[in-house]
């Protein structure tokens, strides 16, 4: 076990380097759409899953292992007896007391049981939230095919993987909806459900490195704003205006729902606002392609 969490520590350690590339990128281009911007992540994700890295000397990092099983895990030499030679004289031999050595305490074992503990109880917190909400959700509305009005909860979300349901508090007007649809059926088509739950998974693996949970933190917010950008892609000015006070409206404190559900407005709701009532990120996509 001990190796299993030395070379996860590698791996965080190698992908820490393409995440900080990722978020030089993303502020780089910060005006351009969000949607490509997530394909970033994907790499991030494939880094931290695929066990192995190959080792180059134009890669990032061209060492795949910053730190050596065999310098960790290498027993120390044994001392090297001396060999007398023919008519030399041997040294009296004193005899000492012997006293007991303390156990060698193996810290790599202690952090590997440490780590396991974490990544048990960010499975169980997820599990133990998800539960909770379903139990808010058993009263619950259905509107048709996979839409449901609940008066129990205080945001629109989207909850499950194999058959997805989307959930609508029950006070939003009609026009209201119909945003709110917009933005989860998007979430919907592009599989997001999957790609966060995967993402929330490398967070418990990886959860003693603070760049995967900052990774985590940027991508919930870039697949919720490349989820608005689809969803207002053909609105007019006036439209989009009313998608943002649905947003704001909808806005729930970080933290409000577990991990797997979509919900509405519950990352980076101010930023979002802003970019659904800016025209900036057109203009900058035609900028960088005149420019290549």
């Amino acid at each position: 076990m001990s190796r299993v969490f030395l070379h996860l520590l590698n791996q965080s350690l190698t992908a820490s380097v393409l995440i900080l590339a990722v978020i030089g990128l993303r502020f780089l281009f910060r005006k351009l759409p969000k949607s490509p911007q997530c394909l970033l992540w994907a790499l991030v994700a494939l880094r931290l899953a695929v066990p192995f890295s190959l080792e180059s000397a134009w890669s990032l990092i061209p060492k795949a292992e910053p730190i050596p099983a065999e310098v960790v895990f290498s027993a120390p030499a044994p001392e090297r007896e001396r060999v007398f030679q023919p008519g030399e004289v041997t040294p009296a031999v004193e005899e000492t007391p012997v006293t007991p050595t303390a156990p060698r305490v193996d810290y790599w074992q202690i952090a590997s049981i440490v780590w396991l503990a974490g990544v048990a109880g960010l499975l169980a917190a997820g599990l133990l939230s998800y539960f909770r909400l379903k139990r808010k959700l058993r009263v619950s509305l259905r509107r048709r095919d996979n839409i449901y009005l609940c008066d129990g909860i205080s945001g629109p979300f989207v909850l499950g993987l194999v058959k997805p349901k989307i959930y609508i508090p029950s006070q939003l007007d009609a026009l209201s909806q119909s945003f709110v649809l917009a933005h989860e059926q998007a979430h919907l088509k592009h599989k997001d459900p999957w790609w966060k739950l995967l993402g929330y998974l490398l967070v418990c693996v990886y959860w003693f490195q603070p760049m995967v949970w900052l990774a985590w933190w940027l991508f919930c917010r870039d697949l919720e704003m490349g989820c608005d950008e689809r969803a207002v892609k053909r609105l007019s000015l006036e439209e989009k205006k009313r998608y943002a006070s649905v947003l704001l409206s909808c806005s729930v404190p970080r933290g409000s729902f577990p991990v797997c559900p979509l919900a509405f407005g519950e990352v980076g709701v101010k930023e979002r606002v802003k970019r659904v009532l800016d025209k900036k990120p057109a203009k900058a996509l035609i900028a960088l392609a005149l420019a290549v």
